[in-house]
């Protein structure tokens, strides 16, 4: 990444680095930054705590989580992780999905779907992109999954992609 090879080189990076997280502190939210590296963008870390805060008070039957492998998702993820062990809290159900950043076009996401109506979670955070997790609230609209409390991530109305390609099975997440 630009974090690592700035302190590499001893190169100051400044700026929105990746919405900080394992970009920025590439061994956890516990551990020092990369020293070369001022990020001012949002913390996953920070969004992913706050987030995991909130299930634990709104979702009785626990949280799934769908995130992607990078940098971001697993920053967003380990938020989550360091709230739920200091609060003796763990996910339902979590996985990792592999985005197709390439065309743009959506991952499937009906069998992931049912693993988490298996893991009986009332709630689920879609770590993904807009796009993918448009497909995800209209895809659980059209099985007549009406009892799942969807959330999001900092992306998901950081412009209006979401919200145009999720239409009214967006409303609420």
């Amino acid at each position: 990444t630009t974090a690592a090879l700035g302190d590499q080189m001893q190169i100051p990076v400044l700026g929105a680095v990746d919405d900080g997280g394992l970009t920025v502190y590439p061994n956890g939210p516990d551990e020092d930054p990369f020293a070369w590296t001022f990020s001012t963008s949002l913390n996953t870390f920070a969004w992913g705590g706050k987030l995991a805060e909130w299930s634990i008070d709104n979702c009785p039957n626990g949280l799934a989580m769908l995130h992607d492998p990078s940098t971001y998702g697993l920053g967003g993820l380990a938020g989550f992780e360091q709230v739920f062990k200091e609060t003796g809290h763990d996910f339902v159900y979590v996985e990792s999905i592999t985005e197709n950043w390439g065309s743009g076009a959506t991952v499937n996401l009906d069998a992931e779907i049912q693993k988490i109506v298996d893991s009986g979670a009332s709630c689920v955070d879609v770590w993904l992109t807009p796009g993918d997790e448009a497909a995800f609230v209209q895809e659980i609209d059209s099985l007549g999954i009406d009892d799942l409390i969807v959330m999001g991530n900092d992306v998901t109305n950081a412009d209006a992609t979401f919200t145009d390609l999720a239409g009214a099975q967006g409303d609420g997440m």
